[in-house]
């Protein structure tokens, strides 16, 4: 039997198979195992005969299997980031959608795509690592960018600079109405709150307050509940008179 006849055998080879080079193991009379390389293109051809011997393996390779596994990443504010399978013609729009969408706090704005350089020629007086391009993206995705993804892009959506979470306070003791208040500006202050909470009840010792304050870690990989606190003794009767001082002028 030939090497023909065993692909005619096996009903021909896929679409993916590598015809340029496929690879038949056998043993030598001394039983020791060898290999020997094809070219597929001559046997289908006719152009080379090849007969098979007994125990032969014949190994077709798929074009597909011998590629690195193209990714594209996503980052930043959208509700899924991490890395998704590259297709062609995608667009930035595209692997949004595939993200789930963007999240409330995103920005269209200034959308940035790091792209690998690849099968460039070395240059000592090239100092580039990676290309970078950002670009504004229309809010409801409809129109598409001309630019097409490739293999390996990165894409980062960023924050919107305005979008801010609420942050608590909470004030309790001896004030009208003790509870939790969001902080309304950056330039809150103890004074402030204190207002909103109704002011100091009759029966209140200004001068013997104490603000409580959270101190969390910069890294996140130390766990949640090493937070340190921290106890400030102040004088609230002080702080109501600096803020009727400034009110003045």
């Amino acid at each position: 039997m030939t090497l023909a006849d065993l692909i005619k055998k096996a009903d021909g080879l896929s679409e993916d198979a590598m015809l340029s080079r496929a690879v038949i193991f056998r043993y030598r009379d001394d039983l020791t195992p060898m290999g020997t390389h094809v070219d597929l293109n001559d046997v289908l051809s006719g152009k080379q005969q090849l007969l098979l011997q007994r125990e032969d393996s014949v190994v077709v390779f798929s074009k597909l299997a011998l590629k690195e596994h193209f990714t594209i990443k996503i980052s930043g504010e959208v509700n899924n980031p991490g890395y998704y399978k590259f297709v062609d013609s995608l667009h930035i729009e595209d692997l949004i959608l595939m993200a789930s969408g963007m999240k409330d706090a995103a920005t269209f704005q200034r959308v940035e795509v790091a792209r690998r350089i690849r099968g460039k020629e070395f240059n000592a007086a090239d100092s580039a690592v990676a290309i970078v391009a950002q670009f504004d993206i229309q809010s409801e995705l409809k129109e598409m960018s001309d630019f097409i993804l490739q293999p390996f892009d990165e894409v980062t959506v960023r924050k919107s600079p305005t979008y801010n979470e609420q942050e608590n306070v909470k004030i309790d003791g001896a004030v009208v109405y003790p509870g939790t208040y969001v902080i309304n500006s950056n330039r809150e202050r103890i004074s402030s709150v204190l207002q909103r909470a109704g002011g100091l009840k009759p029966e209140a010792y200004p001068a013997g307050a104490v603000l409580l304050r959270k101190h969390f870690p910069m890294l996140l990989t130390v766990p949640c509940w090493i937070i340190k606190c921290s106890f400030m003794p102040i004088n609230l009767k002080t702080v109501l008179i600096y803020k009727a001082f400034n009110a003045r002028c």
